[in-house]
């Protein structure tokens, strides 16, 4: 995650709230265009609460790490070329996203690790 802004920072969070929400899907598209085609899947569940709750001052980045495992039923699995993170503000974030355009995420081809043998 990179703080793109030159003067604010993203201020640390405690107790239950996180400042980033993670999520991992799977896609036909690489700018997710076409959500309702997602296999969507939440990683969460295997990150470090303590990250979600760090800060970012002006201009720095903090680096996001975690593992998820997912099952794709083969008779769709051929249609997801892309796999792709998008971090959007946890619950009782400490910043906002200006808009919803989906500018928080970042794609790469599936072909690599999707294993979609059996067909």
């Amino acid at each position: 995650m990179e703080n793109h802004d030159p003067l604010i920072e993203i201020l640390p969070v405690d107790g239950s709230a996180q400042n980033f929400y993670p999520a991992f899907l799977f896609s036909q598209y690489s700018d997710l265009r076409a959500q309702q085609d997602n296999v969507t899947v939440v990683i969460t569940p295997d990150i470090d609460l303590s990250t979600l709750q760090e800060g970012i001052l002006p201009n720095q980045t903090i680096t996001l790490s975690g593992e998820g495992k997912v099952l794709i039923p083969r008779i769709t699995c051929t249609g997801y070329l892309y796999a792709c993170l998008v971090v959007t503000p946890g619950f009782g974030s400490t910043f906002r996203l200006l808009d919803d355009s989906l500018q928080h995420q970042s794609c790469i081809q599936a072909s690599g690790f999707l294993n979609c043998q059996g067909q």
